[in-house]
């Protein structure tokens, strides 16, 4: 994790102004630190007994690298998608994603299993997703049948990735959108053209899926019953389904 998180830093300086440089390279001074007190840590653990100071960190030293260096890798995204060009907001991406990892893995308990789904369940889930789908999805190009203005000026911001204009998914586009969203629609577009069914196709998919974690929501506070009548209504809902149409980032 440290060479990884140096040869990230390393790798970026050259693509960021001068005035945050020092900032990267006190975060690979951290990052060197953080492997030498690990390894310090291993070799004394081995050669004799542990302080009851470092009895909390001998307890949980399997978890500490993971949110040390979570920490760090969601840190640098900061400097790098703001004070950089295209090449260090893609870096920065990058450390985001690691960084969510990371905490992720901190927090999982080792031998831990996924939680066993049952297959009744599952159908339900394909089930209701599938029919929020076919409800949000089918004929996107002409229902609605304009093409708002708004819808337009977001697909235009979802372009600028495409064209290479912006790389950053922690900014904003049109509006004072956020553009991870615009990136979605990036993607969409850059699959199926630059047709009205891309712009929209995100925003069905997320409804649909929704449809889906409130099943599983309803089901885990007040059972099976409850779960599955509360995506039905919102797999029918007319609202939820307009703004499932919409090449908007509001559902």
């Amino acid at each position: 994790l440290g060479c990884l998180f140096t040869g990230l830093r390393w790798w970026a300086l050259p693509h960021v102004t001068p005035d945050i440089r020092w900032s990267l390279q006190a975060s690979i001074g951290l990052a060197c630190a953080a492997v030498l007190a690990s390894a310090a840590l291993h070799f004394r653990r081995r050669s004799t007994a542990m302080p009851a100071l470092l009895e909390p960190v001998h307890q949980h030293q399997a978890r500490i690298p993971f949110i040390v260096f979570g920490l760090l890798f969601s840190i640098a995204a900061a400097p790098l998608s703001n004070y950089g060009d295209r090449q260090a907001q893609l870096l920065a991406s990058a450390a985001w994603v690691i960084g969510i990892v990371l905490a992720v893995l901190a927090g999982w308990k080792r031998g831990q299993a996924l939680p066993p789904i049952a297959w009744q369940t599952a159908a339900w889930i394909t089930l209701l997703v599938v029919g929020a789908f076919l409800a949000r999805g089918l004929s996107t190009g002409t229902v609605p049948a304009v093409l708002s203005g708004d819808e337009a000026s977001v697909g235009l911001s979802a372009l600028g990735f495409l064209e290479g204009k912006t790389g950053n998914l922690f900014g904003v586009g049109w509006h004072a959108f956020p553009s991870l969203y615009c990136f979605l629609q990036a993607v969409s577009i850059s699959l199926l053209g630059m047709t009205t069914q891309a712009l929209r196709l995100p925003s069905a998919l997320a409804g649909a899926l929704t449809v889906g974690a409130i099943y599983l929501m309803g089901r885990s506070m007040f059972g099976p019953r409850a779960g599955l009548l509360a995506a039905c209504i919102l797999m029918l809902s007319h609202v939820h389904i307009h703004y499932s149409r919409l090449g908007l980032n509001n559902v």
